[in-house]
C-alpha cells in the first residue's frame, strides 16, 4: 500500500551537512577559532589535533574554547590533558568529530551568538534554577573560573551559593560542598581571598554548627555527611575566627548533642578531643570499656569506624587511630573481626590518599621492622614511661633575698671594695626581722647555697687571695 511504499522510500538514516555560509553566526565563529589548528573541521572523519603550548604559546585561547565546547558537550573529545583549578597545560591532544555530527553545533546557535554567552546563561541557569542548591551552585562558581575566568560573574554565582546555604536544613550536600570549597580556598591562596569565599566561610561554620545538634540525632544523617561538617568546621575555623565567629558556639552545639549511633558517638568524642573538652587518656578508656563489654562488641566496629572519618579534619588522631585498631585485632574475637574487615576498607575508601599514607606511616612506625625484633617487640603505647633525669635542683626553704643579704654580710671586704671603686660610701645595717627568723630557722642546713659558696670560697683560697689582690690595686 501507499503507507509501506512511503516508509520504504523515506527509510533510514539520512545524513546531511550545512557549507560554511549557511551556518549559524556561534558556528561559523567556532570554525574561524579553530582555524589555527591546521586541521579540515568540515571533514567527515575524526580529526586529531596536537598542541605544545611551549612551542606554539598562541594555542592556548584554542584549548580554552575546545574545553568550552566539551563543556556543554558538542563532539569534541580530550585524549591528553585536564582542566582543573590551578592546572597550568603543557601539552594536549584532541579527537575534534563536530563536522560529522553538526546537529549539536547548530542547536546551541540557537541559545546565543557566543559559545561563552551560552555558557553564562547555562551557569546561572544552575545556579538560579528553581532546583539549584548550595552544591549546584558552587559547581556552576568553580566552572565559570574554569572556563570563563569572569571575577564578577563568579562572585554572583558565590553570593548565591551563601543564600542557598542557609536555606539548607540538612547536611546531605555536605561532603560536595566541603570539598568543592576547600579547592577553592587552596587556588585563591595564591592570589589572594575574595570577599564571598570569606563570607561563605564565615556563614558555613555558623550554619553547621548550629545543625550539629540536629545532625547528631538525625537518623536520616549518614555518619559520612556529619563528618564532612565537622571537616568544614575544624579545617576553615582559622579563617571563621578572622570573620568574627567564635568558638563557643561549636562548644554548646556538642554540649546538647546525644547521640546513641555508635559511628556518631566516636565522631563527639573525636569532636571532645580535638576542642580539648576531654584529653587522649579519657578518649583510650572510652574504647577500652567498649572493647570490656561482651554486650557492646558486635558493635565496637562502628565505633572504630567513626572513630577513622575524624581522620578528615584532624590527622593528627592518626597515631591513636593506630593504636585503636591494633587493640581492635587484638580483642574482638574472630567472628566479629573476619565480617569486619570489609567494612574497613569502605570506610578508608572515601577518606583519600593523603590520609590513609599517614595512617599507614604512623603504623610503619609502631610495629617492628625486622622479623627478629618480635619478640621482644611491644607498642609504643605499652612501653612504660621514661621518667627524665631531675636536673632542676630544688628549691631552698629561703627566700631569694635571705641568701643574697647573708652572702652580702658574709663577704662585708669585697662588698666594700667594689662601693668605693665606684665611688659610693658604705653605711652597713642590720638584716630585717624576717630575714633574721628565716637565717635562725635553717642555720642548721647545710643545704643551704649560701654555705656551699662559702665552702667552694674556703676551698680554693688562692683564687679568694687574688681576687682580693686586685681589688687592692684597683
Amino acid at each position: 500500500n501507499i503507507h509501506r511504499l512511503t516508509e520504504i522510500l523515506l527509510g533510514g538514516d539520512k545524513l546531511g551537512r550545512v557549507g560554511y555560509a549557511s551556518l549559524p553566526p556561534l558556528a561559523q565563529e567556532v570554525y574561524t577559532r579553530l582555524e589555527p589548528l591546521g586541521i579540515d573541521l568540515e571533514s567527515t572523519h575524526i580529526q586529531r589535533a596536537l598542541m605544545d603550548f611551549k612551542e606554539r604559546p598562541e594555542l592556548l585561547p584554542i584549548s580554552d574554547l575546545l574545553w568550552k565546547l566539551n563543556y556543554l558537550q558538542i563532539d569534541v573529545r580530550p585524549i591528553m590533558g585536564e582542566r582543573s583549578l590551578g592546572h597550568k597545560p603543557i601539552m594536549e591532544s584532541w579527537d575534534i568529530a563536530f563536522a560529522k555530527h553538526q546537529t549539536s553545533i547548530i542547536n546551541l546557535a540557537y541559545e546565543a551568538m557566543t559559545v561563552e554567552q551560552v555558557l553564562e546563561q547555562r551557569l546561572r541557569k544552575q545556579a538560579f534554577g528553581d532546583t539549584a542548591t548550595c552544591a549546584t551552585a558552587l559547581k556552576a562558581t568553580e566552572d565559570s573560573i574554569l572556563y570563563l575566568k569572569r571575577s564578577r560573574f563568579t562572585t554572583d554565582l558565590g553570593l548565591q551559593a551563601i543564600t542557598l546555604l542557609h536555606r539548607e536544613t540538612g547536611a546531605a550536600d555536605a561532603p560536595e560542598i566541603f570539598q568543592r570549597v576547600r579547592r577553592l580556598i587552596q587556588f585563591y591562596r595564591r592570589t589572594g581571598l575574595p570577599d564571598w569565599i570569606k563570607e561563605f566561610v564565615k556563614s558555613g561554620y555558623q550554619h553547621y554548627a548550629t545543625l550539629l545538634p540536629q545532625s547528631f540525632n538525625d537518623n536520616g544523617t549518614t555518619p559520612a555527611q556529619l563528618s564532612a561538617m565537622l571537616s568544614f568546621i575544624f579545617t576553615q575555623e582559622a579563617l571563621a575566627f578572622s570573620m568574627g565567629c567564635e568558638r563557643s558556639q561549636l562548644i554548646i552545639s556538642l554540649s546538647k548533642v546525644d547521640s546513641k549511633d555508635p559511628a556518631k558517638t566516636a565522631l563527639l568524642w573525636a569532636a571532645q578531643w580535638v576542642l580539648n573538652l576531654c584529653n587522649e587518656e579519657e578518649l583510650r578508656k572510652n574504647f577500652h570499656q567498649l572493647l570490656e563489654n561482651p554486650m557492646l562488641l558486635p558493635v565496637f566496629p562502628e565505633y572504630v569506624a567513626g572513630f577513622l572519618l575524624a581522620l578528615e579534619f584532624s590527622p593528627r588522631i592518626s597515631r591513636l587511630a593506630v593504636e585503636l585498631l591494633s587493640h581492635t585485632f587484638a580483642s574482638l574475637p574472630n567472628e566479629v573481626l573476619i565480617p569486619w574487615l570489609p567494612k574497613l576498607v569502605v570506610a578508608l575508601r572515601p577518606l583519600g590518599p593523603q590520609v590513609t599514607q599517614s595512617l599507614l606511616k604512623e603504623a610503619s612506625m609502631a610495629f617492628p621492622h625486622s622479623a627478629t625484633e618480635l619478640e621482644s617487640w611491644e607498642f609504643p603505647w605499652q612501653r612504660p614511661p621514661v621518667k627524665k633525669a631531675n636536673s632542676v635542683i630544688s628549691k631552698p626553704k629561703q627566700s631569694v633575698m635571705t641568701k643574697t643579704s647573708q652572702l652580702l654580710v658574709d663577704y662585708g671586704e669585697s662588698v666594700n671594695a667594689h662601693a668605693s671603686r665606684l665611688g659610693l660610701e658604705t653605711t652597713w645595717g642590720s638584716l630585717d626581722a624576717e630575714v633574721q627568723d628565716v637565717l635562725s630557722e635553717h642555720s642548721h642546713d647545710g643545704g643551704l647555697e649560701y654555705k656551699v659558696v662559702a665552702e667552694l670560697l674556703e676551698s680554693y683560697p688562692a683564687a679568694v687571695e687574688a681576687h682580693v689582690a686586685r681589688l687592692g690595686k684597683l
